[in-house]
């Protein structure tokens, strides 16, 4: 195999993951802020340092919270009932810095270092 082959092979699974990443990050931060005023006024996401909502349609919608100080990383679902958003229930603590929790919430992954400093 030529030298230039192995870069190839070596950088093509790079490449395709930051694109992957890139993306989903795009994604994100395009619902976040199209729909930001609908999230904001719920305190499981006022109270958070930031927000970020991973995936919302007409009926549900899944929001990212990182705690005040970088705390903790969670999960929040919330459902939409009569064109009104209501708080449906923690989903999930993806990390902490305490330790009792190491989950990586996707494409927010690069979180779980805050828990090490």
């Amino acid at each position: 195999m030529t030298k230039h082959r192995k870069t190839i092979v070596i950088l093509f699974p790079i490449l395709c993951f930051i694109v992957i990443w890139v993306s989903s990050l795009v994604k994100c931060e395009i619902l976040t802020a199209l729909y930001y005023d609908n999230f904001i006024t719920f305190e499981e996401v006022s109270e958070a340092e930031t927000f970020k909502i991973l995936s919302c349609d007409d009926y549900s919608a899944r929001i990212y919270c990182v705690t005040t100080n970088f705390e903790s990383g969670s999960i929040h679902d919330f459902t939409k009932e009569n064109n009104e958003w209501k708080y449906d229930k923690w989903e999930d603590e993806g990390w902490s810095a305490s330790g009792n929790a190491d989950r990586v919430i996707w494409p927010y992954w690069w979180h779980v270092v805050y828990f090490w400093f």
